[in-house]
């Protein structure tokens, strides 16, 4: 799950589509589209990166960048066998 504040929206993932709500009544789940480019389904974490306007997104063993308005996905870097489970991005720093 990811938050863009400025949007007041959060996205999340059903793991092959990504999906968002508003912060806002009534809150209703909207469909943006299943995942589609290097990787067809995310695993792991999302994180809302807001200089670029875009998502990060993981799998187990790669971070991805996601458009949040296709769910297109494209590969930032694979990193071989392990677990990158949790995501989170620090607007601060990057």
């Amino acid at each position: 799950m990811a938050a863009n504040d400025a949007a007041r929206t959060i996205y999340f993932s059903t793991g092959t589509q990504l999906w968002s709500v508003s912060y806002d009544a009534p809150r209703t789940p909207t469909l943006i589209a299943s995942f589609s480019g290097a990787v067809t389904s995310i695993s792991g974490g999302l994180a809302w990166v807001p200089g670029e306007n875009l998502l990060y997104a993981t799998t187990t063993s790669s971070l991805y960048t996601v458009d949040p308005t296709t769910a297109v996905t494209t590969l930032v870097r694979a990193f071989g066998a392990g677990d990158f489970g949790g995501l989170d991005y620090n607007a601060d720093d990057g």
